[in-house]
């Protein structure tokens, strides 16, 4: 994992951009690639996994791109929003950080074995908060 970071910094730096760390809820690192001058800025989010993985739930996920869009919604307004497109046809997977529902998790499919996911955040993730304050630089 050390050589993993060490690389992704590396290759940030020669594009101007920096590596970001933010503590997860499970002791895992969350890594982002960007540059928070602008906090609305896309990133590139990674969640390294090293070693056996014990948790069978995780199995299901990874591998797996999930795409994550900020939206004003409370997780109810986004759950029926979902059952209204999908009409059941799609798992929505609360998301819980600190007590709260952060994101709401769409299953979309596999391609070539890679799972692909829609996060949507709720109003209860405070973006600009987590990437003024809560995100670590990577030296």
């Amino acid at each position: 994992m050390k050589k993993e970071k060490d690389e992704i910094t590396l290759e940030a730096r020669q594009k101007a951009l920096a590596l970001y760390q933010l503590d997860s809820n499970n002791n895992t690192p969350w890594w982002f690639i960007g540059d928070i001058t602008n906090w609305r800025d896309s990133m590139l989010e990674a969640l390294p996994v090293e070693g056996k993985i014990e948790d069978r739930e995780k199995g299901y996920w990874l591998p797996h791109i999930h795409f994550d869009f900020d939206t004003n919604l409370v997780y109810e307004d986004i759950e029926q929003i979902s059952h209204r497109i999908f009409k059941g046809t799609r798992k929505l997977t609360p998301l819980v950080y600190d007590g709260f529902v952060t994101q709401a998790r769409l299953w979309q499919g596999v391609i070539s074995g890679v799972n692909i996911h829609l996060d949507l955040g709720t109003a209860a993730r405070n973006t600009r908060y987590v990437r003024k304050v809560m995100l670590t630089k990577i030296k």
